[in-house]
């Protein structure tokens, strides 16, 4: 039986330290025919929110049966939650932090589970590095075929990230910037589908986005449709973006995580 397994990690341990050895090494003691592949231990420290759309991105490009394992864990050594969760194609682990809150809300008919590290079967445990000694050991248990339910006892719902909803009102659709990428692009919280939605109650009218004091009255199909300005567009995630061609549009704007970005129809 082939007990080759694809495990991506998302971290925000950084390159610095032996963190993302350690874990790797525990779970290479597990299963030694495990296949990683490191999304990105950049992640900055302590931020679920990003982590939660670093994820969320990358999944899907993964071939069916990858286990994703993703440690952002302001919370450790408390009584939050591990998880495991069970799509149709993919297993996830991540603290019960709102981490894998878009993803299951978009996947449907996930199943959840939370880890217990008694039928995990790790001794000693850190206080500190819970990735290490229970996430680790999991996910090689997980790897060799052990269903969630015998690591963990079912659960139904899990912790969510409120500033990943948007608001549709009269009129207006209210979104949130969630982060700004490498290059300087506003990442917001407003799904194409959302502004398709939108579109479509007012059919014939345009849409305009307003962000800080700046007002967009155009979507823009590609970075350099916008000359030296400031363009909003859908970018590959399929999320709302503003961006500003040769430069970086967080610095420009003023704007960061939780500003509104606001959806209107056109006069």
């Amino acid at each position: 039986m082939n007990r080759r397994k694809i495990i991506t990690l998302t971290t925000d341990f950084g390159e610095k330290d032996a963190y993302v050895a350690e874990m790797k090494g525990v779970i290479l003691r597990g299963n030694p025919s495990v296949s990683f592949v490191d999304i990105t231990h950049q992640i900055p420290p302590q931020d679920v929110v990003h982590a939660s759309l670093t994820l969320w991105r990358s999944y899907r490009h993964f071939p069916e049966g990858t286990l994703h394992l993703a440690i952002v864990d302001p919370g450790v050594g408390t009584g939050r939650a591990l998880l495991i969760a069970r799509s149709s194609d993919y297993l996830f682990l991540a603290p019960d932090n709102g981490l894998l809150s878009p993803v299951v809300e978009e996947l449907k008919g996930v199943s959840l589970y939370q880890i217990s590290p008694i039928r995990v079967d790790v001794s000693p445990v850190s206080r500190t590095f819970h990735g290490r000694d229970i996430v680790a050991p999991c996910a090689a248990k997980l790897s060799l075929g052990i269903p969630p339910q015998r690591l963990g006892k079912a659960v139904s719902s899990l912790k969510t990230l409120p500033i990943w909803r948007v608001s549709f009102r009269p009129s207006r659709l209210e979104g949130k910037i969630l982060t700004e990428d490498h290059f300087g692009n506003l990442i917001t919280n407003i799904r194409q589908s959302d502004y398709l939605r939108f579109k479509k109650q007012r059919s014939g009218k345009g849409v305009w986005v307003k962000a800080g004091k700046h007002l967009i009255k155009q979507l823009s199909k590609t970075y350099a449709e916008g000359g030296r300005g400031l363009i909003v567009l859908f970018g590959s995630s399929g999320l709302l973006e503003l961006a500003l061609r040769k430069g970086n549009a967080a610095k420009a704007l003023s704007l960061r995580r939780g500003n509104p970005v606001v959806l209107t129809y056109g006069r």
